[in-house]
């Protein structure tokens, strides 16, 4: 007797791609959508982060100018949408920024991968790149460790993968290989490598290298260069008005924190000689899984494809060829890791073995290296999405329960901002909590302009003050500066009429070189103090009005 066959057993590979093009599309859409359906930001780990870009969007509020008028150590880009969103929005424009940036991703990756790649491959690409630019929780931390912490890292990853796959991917359409068509995707893939400078400098720069090194191999065509210098400077025309045109001063501060830039290497070193070569058991083992799920396992898939590819050539690449590629893949991805106080989890490694897939999918080989090289790029996908969608829906589901309001107890709401200081580095009090009493204080102070010797200044944001026209928004000490690397005492303070130094940091290393190098200049410019709380001293030259 014949058997039937199954109704499944007759769908093409064609029919299964275009299937999980459109749930891949599907769930990237819901993803977009997902953070207009919130009002409020959260922040369970890095509340005084929070206020990184909610300082600089309120200072771009008042007219200033990035670089020019306040110091930054990454570029203007998410401030500038920050900005945008923030007076509509209030500080919902921290949850909403992802949506706009996944957006431009969405479109971008249509623009330069379209008919370059399979649909399914392309499916898992679109999702791996939306997932990346809306995830929620900081970056190689667990999926409920929720923060707005560093989302410039997020941008600048996702804007990347664009890069990586306008540079790789070969056409394999009519539609796709049309000259206007690749013209088209080699000007947005200039445009994102400026925007990438103007997110941070080690994105923007490495955008570039890999810009002219993979043309040596998967896009050995150099015609493209005039299109993406077009789309370079007409992005650089239009980022430049964010800054005044002041490059000058865009580049003095990248400058500095060159200079400053040393915690990150003993940070890393750190983790990775504690965690491998002087393991304790006081490491959770969680952690030691989310190390291997974010690092280990999606580099392993990207060295087995490279082995395939390197074993099943395409278009005759040498195997050299191949494992440069691969060597350039890791050094990417771990050397943005390494420079972006994270532990691992970048969403480029599996944007890699996608590159190498699909060389396989192509080629004459057979079906069995094609199938392996999907398998290992599938796995590495998912290693990274599911995290961020799990991020996705704990936020949801936080959002339900925070209407209670003994879910939570201790959190402190201002402007809409939920802070859960759980992970303040002053228990018991959380740093919400200290953040309201201390406004009352600044509130006595004719015209407030706030300078806050610590970490970050949220302020001039809670209070919805006038900025003062110098300092900075973010110190950390050998991050973004250091003895040797500092601002001016008339940079830092500027037209300020009232510090305020903690007495419980949240950095305390920071606070402690602040103090140390800006004390003699408060002591001989009249700064006294004039009222303390638990948690903050307060200095002035002007008289407190009487309180409430």
């Amino acid at each position: 007797m014949e058997m039937k066959r199954l109704p499944w057993s007759r769908l093409r590979p064609e029919h299964v791609g275009t299937a999980s093009l459109i749930a891949s599309v599907g769930l990237a859409v819901a993803c977009i959508i997902s953070p207009w359906t919130s009002s409020r930001v959260w922040d369970t780990c890095f509340g005084h982060d929070v206020f990184i870009p909610l300082d600089a969007a309120h200072r771009m509020l008042h007219g200033q100018i990035p670089h020019r008028d306040f110091y930054s150590y990454v570029g203007p880009a998410e401030s500038w949408i920050v900005a945008k969103l923030l007076g509509r929005y209030g500080v919902g424009a921290l949850v909403r920024m992802p949506s706009l940036v996944a957006l431009a991703v969405l479109l971008g990756v249509l623009v330069v991968a379209w008919g370059r790649t399979s649909r399914g491959l392309l499916g898992g690409l679109l999702l791996t790149l939306v997932v990346t630019a809306t995830g929620a929780h900081q970056l190689s931390f667990s999926f409920h460790e929720i923060s707005q912490s560093a989302y410039y890292n997020r941008m600048g990853f996702a804007l990347l993968g664009i890069v990586v796959l306008e540079r790789c991917l070969v056409p394999k359409t009519a539609w796709a290989g049309r000259s206007r068509i690749r013209w088209l995707a080699a000007f947005v893939t200039g445009g994102v490598v400026v925007t990438l400078f103007f997110v941070k400098f080690t994105f923007g720069l490495a955008a570039l290298v890999f810009a002219i090194a993979s043309t040596t191999w998967l896009n050995p065509s150099a015609r493209a260069f005039p299109a993406m210098g077009a789309g370079a400077l007409v992005l650089t025309v239009a980022w430049g008005s964010t800054i005044g045109y002041r490059f000058d001063a865009l580049l003095r501060d990248y400058a500095q924190v060159l200079l400053a830039r040393k915690t990150f290497v003993t940070f890393e070193i750190g983790f990775f000689q504690d965690m491998f070569l002087h393991p304790s058991p006081r490491i959770p083992l969680g952690r030691v899984f989310e190390t291997i799920r974010n690092d280990a396992w999606p580099a392993a898939c990207l060295l087995g494809t490279g082995a395939l590819v390197a074993r099943f050539p395409a278009r005759g690449e040498g195997r050299r060829e191949v494992w440069a590629f691969v060597l350039l893949g890791i050094v990417t991805s771990f050397g943005l890791v390494f420079t972006g106080w994270q532990f691992g989890e970048s969403p480029l490694l599996a944007v890699f073995c996608a590159v190498l897939t699909d060389r396989l999918e192509w080629s004459a080989s057979g079906g069995t290296p094609r199938r392996w090289g999907t398998a290992l790029t599938g796995c590495a996908m998912m290693a990274f999405i599911v995290p961020q969608l799990l991020s996705i829906a704990y936020v949801r589901t936080w959002q339900v329960q925070s209407r209670q309001p003994d879910t939570f107890p201790g959190i402190t709401a201002a402007r809409g901002l939920v802070i859960d200081g759980s992970a303040s580095a002053c228990k018991p009090e959380e740093y919400g909590a200290r953040l309201m009493e201390a406004l009352p204080i600044l509130r006595r102070v004719p015209d407030p302009r706030v300078v806050t010797l610590d970490f970050s200044n949220p302020f001039p944001f809670l209070l919805g003050a006038k900025p003062v026209a110098g300092g900075g928004v973010c110190f950390h000490y050998d991050s973004t500066f250091n003895d040797a690397s500092t601002l001016s005492p008339e940079r830092m303070f500027g037209d300020a009429n009232v510090v305020v130094i903690p007495s419980c940091a949240e950095d305390p290393a920071s606070v402690s070189a602040l103090v140390a190098e800006y004390q003699p200049y408060l002591q001989a410019h009249g700064f006294v103090p004039v009222a303390r709380t638990s948690s903050f001293f307060f200095f002035s030259r002007e008289k407190l009005t009487e309180g409430p």
